[in-house]
């Protein structure tokens, strides 16, 4: 192999592939290459499938419950609309109901809304906000969340009681809650638990069966994430609002999957570890074997920090070889995902939406290429530091 400049990285070229004298350290050093690619590819599969499912549990769970209500008056609804994140705002009740059925009885979360009296920011100009569907006013019909269905083994049109205690009245007969019959129509998405469900009906509707008064209105909050939540509440805060957020009911579901994608991803990342870690293997095996070959070299007018670099871009190269391998073989392995699932007999279905985030494929090459850099350093200052009076005197 001919040599060109710089001389650190053509001289990094000739110890990768002019290996026929030190065909082990080559073929350690290929294996962290292969275990660099297995590491990355890994990392950017699991992390663009994790990514594609909390975007969807997000859309699909918390598309209908409450991003933020501001425990305040509709008054207001103008300075919440101006806080950063705040898509829309509208009128909002909510309560605890008993639902009963011919099947059985259960609580439910009962939340009144109109999508006609929900006022849009200026930032929701160009973004399509999915406000949900609520039944008409009056019709006394219930969107709930699907688990109830299943749990009392309703079907669309059956008719259900609605019983509150909020605002219960005196009678003769003592303390009178409020009954109302309401029609089962559509289906909320929601989790398999044992918690309470959600129901949606019209703002009238609820309110009548609550018995709010309109000048007791909530506010309800719809943000361009349900994870910039927390940016919101800061604001409240400071504005002296009190809320409630969807933390406090789907909140420890989606911390348990955050937790297992950085589980999976902090596991995964331990085969890149280990790829570098051979790279320092090979490269220490590769200065044991060229000690000669280096001391030449500084006797020739090579500074200790060309060897540095010389060992330096050697491990760079094997890095970023392994990353470009990754890369590419982890795109198109999260492309074709669901295909391959689907050949496995893994009950995917055919198509599996993945998306590949580039922020989070530069963030895996840049740690992956920086901790392959690192397992370098050492190596590269024993080869600098070694004497070449004594390696060749000892030749």
């Amino acid at each position: 192999m001919k040599l060109f400049y710089p001389l650190e990285v053509s001289m990094a070229l000739r110890f990768i592939f002019s290996g026929r004298n030190h065909r082990f350290a080559s073929f350690v050093a290929a294996l962290a290459t292969l275990g660099t690619a297995i590491g990355v590819c890994a990392l950017i599969t699991v992390a663009s499938v994790m990514q594609s499912l909390q975007g969807r549990l997000s859309s699909s769970l918390l598309g209908s419950s409450p991003h933020i209500v501001a425990l305040t008056s509709p008054d207001n609804e103008e300075k919440l609309l101006k806080l950063p994140h705040v898509l829309a705002a509208g009128p909002f009740v909510s309560a605890r109901a008993l639902l009963q059925t011919k099947n059985g009885m259960g609580l439910v979360n009962l939340m009144g809304y109109d999508p006609a009296l929900v006022k849009l920011s200026d930032k929701a100009q160009n973004t399509a906000l999915d406000l949900g569907e609520v039944p008409p006013a009056g019709s006394f019909r219930l969107n709930a969340g699907g688990v109830l269905y299943d749990r009392f083994g309703l079907e669309s049109g059956d008719r259900v009681m609605l019983t509150s205690t909020i605002n219960a009245r005196y009678t003769v007969a003592g303390l009178t809650p409020v009954r109302r019959s309401f029609t089962l129509e559509g289906y909320l998405p929601s989790l398999h638990t044992n918690g309470v469900v959600d129901a949606v009906a019209s703002l009238d509707d609820a309110r009548r069966l609550l018995r709010i008064p309109e000048d007791q209105f909530h506010v309800r909050l719809w943000l361009d994430s349900p994870f910039n939540a927390d940016k919101v509440e800061k604001e409240l805060d400071a504005m002296g609002i009190k809320y409630d957020d969807w933390k406090e009911s789907q909140g420890e579901f989606f911390r348990s999957v955050a937790m297992e994608r950085l589980s999976m991803m902090v596991m995964l990342f331990l085969i890149v570890i280990a790829a570098a870690f051979n790279i320092l293997s090979a490269l220490a095996m590769t200065v044991s074997a060229r000690i000669r070959e280096i001391a030449v070299l500084k006797t020739m007018g090579m500074r200790s920090s060309g060897v540095v670099g010389m060992f330096t871009s050697e491990g760079l190269l094997l890095g970023c070889a392994g990353c470009a391998t990754g890369v590419i073989s982890g795109i198109l392995l999260s492309e074709h995902c669901g295909p391959l699932l689907y050949l496995l007999g893994v009950p995917s279905g055919r198509t599996l939406e993945v998306v590949v985030n580039p922020l989070t494929v530069i963030t895996i090459v840049v740690l992956s290429i920086s901790l392959c850099v690192i397992c370098t350093l050492y190596p590269a200052l024993k080869a600098a530091s070694a004497d070449p009076v004594k390696n060749l005197a000892s030749e």
